[in-house]
């Protein structure tokens, strides 16, 4: 349905490109397609919003005018939509259940994710033929986690499937994996420059 309905959109928005160029209308049109498709994934589909959210910049993204869309949207992203998400999913998070036990989960759980991150992607890059070094470097680069792990927790949390004390393990992973990785990554390229 995606495909169908996609080529649709894309031959409208292509028309509209092409007689509006680097217009307003665009990129608010663009944003209202992405919140229609997001909507739809979640409510009639029962699949993450991020997923109609995502087909939707696929279907944008070939249009002559997609970096235009990009630059425009980013603002809107960054001043509204990014703050207003991270609010909302920090009023969830509670440390009032925190405890030895909970403490020592979560750092368990935290550096298997890392180590879980460098060590399966960096055997893959390694299998792929890149040599040692950079092989660590593409396991570094995907240590982080990031707004697709928070959605995840928020769904799991949703449904039930995830009770609030260990949804303060995923935001503390978020948080660690965050700030740790750009800090390995300039270490090792320091050591170690790509060619």
């Amino acid at each position: 349905m995606a495909l169908g309905t996609g080529f649709l959109v894309f031959k409208i928005f292509s028309w509209l490109d092409n007689r509006h160029t680097h217009t307003r209308r665009i990129p608010i049109v663009s944003l209202c397609y992405c919140f229609l498709l997001a909507y739809l994934a979640e409510t009639y589909f029962g699949i993450a919003d991020i997923t109609g959210a995502y087909v939707a910049g696929v279907v944008l993204c070939n249009l002559s005018d997609a970096e235009y869309i990009e630059r425009r949207v980013d603002i809107s992203s960054y001043m509204v939509f990014a703050p207003l998400f991270f609010t909302g999913i920090g009023l969830k998070t509670s440390f009032a259940a925190m405890d030895i036990k909970l403490l020592f989960f979560s750092v368990c759980f935290v550096l298997t994710a890392l180590f879980g991150k460098i060590i399966g992607c960096g055997l893959c890059a390694k299998m792929s033929r890149f040599n040692r070094h950079d092989a660590y470097k593409i396991g570094l680069g995907m240590m982080t986690r990031g707004e697709v792990a928070l959605i995840t927790a928020q769904k799991g949390l949703a449904a039930g499937l995830l009770t609030s004390e260990f949804f303060t393990p995923v935001i503390l992973l978020i948080l660690t994996s965050s700030i740790i990785t750009p800090i390995l990554l300039k270490r090792e390229y320091n050591k170690h420059p790509t060619d």
